[in-house]
């Protein structure tokens, strides 16, 4: 296994209010594999004075990205706005294409300071995101029309949405050792956040994958919907392989039950984790990149690509989270397993 770290932007002290660039002033945030299904990468358009636009259409998969200002200047009906914005418009093209989302990265500037009004902004962000769900749902739960999702502060300058979305509906997966993440309490905001643990696709022959695939949300040391082991990155790691490997036997009931069938306890943990195909870490304090880097190899495959991305999290009290691809075919079990 081979980890690649990526480090983030350095966040700027203070962001001024301004207009994206037409071009995107970094490369693509998005995992590589994202805009490999789409095809290629996305040509930037601007749809207005303050939204840039991009989009990448595939035969089965699409990318839509959106990216606005997101200073910390702005009041909170203006934040709380842009994210509407950005949300309706990348959602209102997929729509119109016909397609459906399966996977969304959000990149939100300084997640965790406070808005003028003194909410967190990652608050702000969820009411966005939530209202811009809502005004589809048309009477319908709003689960319906979730997937996988994550959302992080990598140091960029603004909000940044981008959107996989495939030709195919996806399965919204939820992990049992969790409240789902749109039914949380009041306790995490008055909105709550709009996604599912995993999405799962149809089989789909990719060059490196063949088989079911999960697309996994961001998943961090979370039981419940309280955070577990705080200040311990160790235990935090372990804490969220758990609860990947629980993702992956929940999206794929024939794995679980071959795997709960031949082994028990670390070795069904292992067993599971070793249908992860990639995983992206983000990790809070960059310091800790060697220990986290060191638990992961413990339990992944050996083939697995594992990614490090130095990033704030949506709660103070994660120090990291991690996302991932997990593929499962009949044979997997047997093939994967050491």
């Amino acid at each position: 296994m081979v980890a690649r770290i990526a480090a983030a932007l350095d966040a700027p002290q203070s962001v001024q209010a301004r207009l994206p660039t037409a071009e995107p002033s970094v490369a693509s945030h998005v995992p590589t594999w994202a805009t490999d299904l789409a095809g290629g990468e996305p040509i930037w358009e601007r749809a207005r004075r303050d939204l840039v636009l991009s989009e990448v259409v595939g035969d089965e998969f699409s990318l839509m990205s959106a990216r606005t200002p997101w200073p910390p200047a702005w009041p909170d009906e203006a934040l709380v706005g842009a994210v509407i914005d950005a949300y309706a418009a990348v959602l209102m093209r997929l729509e119109k294409r016909g397609v459906h989302p399966v996977r969304i990265w959000n990149f939100v500037p300084q997640i965790n300071r406070e808005a003028l009004s003194r909410q967190p902004r990652y608050h702000l962000f969820n009411r966005g995101r939530f209202s811009a769900f809502q005004s589809r749902c048309d009477g319908e739960p709003l689960s319906l029309d979730l997937c996988a999702a994550s959302a992080v502060d990598i140091g960029t300058n603004e909000l940044e949405v981008h959107v996989l979305a495939s030709a195919h509906p996806g399965i919204a997966i939820e992990n049992p050792r969790q409240v789902a993440a749109y039914e949380y309490s009041p306790r995490y905001g008055a909105n709550p956040p709009c996604f599912t643990r995993a999405t799962r696709l149809a089989p789909l022959a990719h060059r490196d994958w063949e088989g079911e695939i999960a697309l996994v949300s961001g998943t961090a040391s979370i039981v419940g919907e309280d955070s577990e082991h705080l200040g311990d990155v160790e235990a935090q790691a372990r804490e969220t392989l758990t609860n990947l490997a629980v993702v992956a036997a929940t999206a794929f009931p024939g794995a679980a039950r071959a795997s709960s069938r031949l082994l028990s306890g670390d070795l069904a943990r292992r067993d599971l984790l070793a249908l992860y195909r990639l995983v992206r870490v983000y990790v809070v304090r960059e310091t800790e990149i060697g220990d986290v880097v060191r638990l992961f190899e413990e339990l992944l495959a050996a083939d697995c690509e594992l990614e490090l991305v130095v990033a704030d999290l949506c709660r103070p009290s994660l120090l990291l989270e991690a996302e991932g691809v997990a593929v499962w075919k009949q044979v997997a079990m047997e093939s994967n397993r050491r």
